[in-house]
Order: structure tokens, then sequence, then C-alpha cells
């Protein structure tokens, strides 16, 4: 079986200010000319919302495995940002979160994303997390740590959870 780790498409298949088509039908398509069996839908919370998944996923479900997605910037506690997650959990259950700290302007090393990550790896079944791989923006803050080392702790500290560093750890690939 092939699966599609990372794909995108949105209500309106537009992809931001782009002509590029994010349209179901096309990626449907497209994973039928490679011969992918099965794409993870993964969201950007606001942009691509979690209910937008679940109706694809309810269209599509030999074809899709849905993820949930969860900004910790919009929080300003810790607690904040775990109770949101574990909300997400109970309503939608995914198997998956991704966590898009590059987009949302946080650091891989930020206390609520790393309070979140505990609450998951203290769940009974602890959801497969995706982490953006590209950690560095303009926007977000500097990690205080080498990514390498950061996620090496955290694949210790959090041993209960399996984690996917997205697209190859950009420039940190070899190292990581």
């Amino acid at each position: 079986m092939i699966i599609d780790a990372n794909v995108h498409i949105t209500h309106d298949s537009k992809w931001f200010h782009t002509n590029k088509n994010a349209n179901e039908k096309v990626l449907l398509n497209e994973m039928d000319d490679s011969k992918v069996d099965k794409s993870i839908l993964v969201p950007f919370e606001d942009f691509i919302t979690d209910e937008f998944v679940v109706e694809v996923y309810n269209r599509n479900k030999d074809r899709i495995i849905p993820a949930g997605s969860l900004d910790v910037s919009k929080y300003d506690t810790e607690t904040k940002a775990v109770n949101a997650f574990l909300s997400k959990v109970e309503k939608y259950n995914f198997p998956i979160y991704k966590f898009h700290n590059r987009f949302h302007c946080y650091s891989p090393d930020d206390s609520r994303f790393l309070a979140v990550l505990e609450a998951n790896n203290n769940l009974p079944s602890p959801k497969i997390i995706f982490i953006c791989g590209l950690l560095f923006s303009d926007k977000a803050p500097i990690m205080n740590i080498n990514p390498p080392m950061h996620f090496y702790s955290i694949a210790k500290r959090f041993s209960n959870t399996n984690f996917v560093i997205m697209h190859a750890g950009g420039s940190w690939a070899l190292s990581l």
C-alpha cells in the first residue's frame, strides 16, 4: 500500500494566494494517476478546518486518512492549549495531529506545545504527531536548542508517542 503522508485541499480549491488548484477531485485524480492508495489529509487550523477534513473523509473513507491541527499560539497558557487539544481529540478522535509551528509562528520548544505533547503522550492511545520540519521562519521565535537535540529530547520524554518530522526536517535533514 502506498500512502501519501501530507496532502492539503481546501473548501474553495484555492491554495493561499496562488493559482494552484487545491481541489478534492484533482487530489483523487492525482492519487489515481500516481497509484497512491491513501492520503493523509492534513489541515491548517483557521485555513483548512477539521470540519472540512471530516467532510472529505466521509466522502472518501477508502482513500483519505484524516488528521487534525491545533495552533497552540492562540492560547495564552499551557492549560488552555492542552484543554483545546483534548477537546479536539474528544470531538474528532483523528489518528494524527499536525502542528504547524512555522505558519502559526511559535517555536517547537514553546512550553504550550510541549504541554500538549505531554497530554497526548498520556492518552490511552496517543495520537501520531506530525511536526513541521521546516523549523525556522522570519515570524517564528528561534528555538533555544538545536533541532536534533530538541527532537531527541522530546522523543525520549514522550516515548509513548510516534512523531513524524515533516518535510524531511528541511535543512536539518541529515542530522535529524
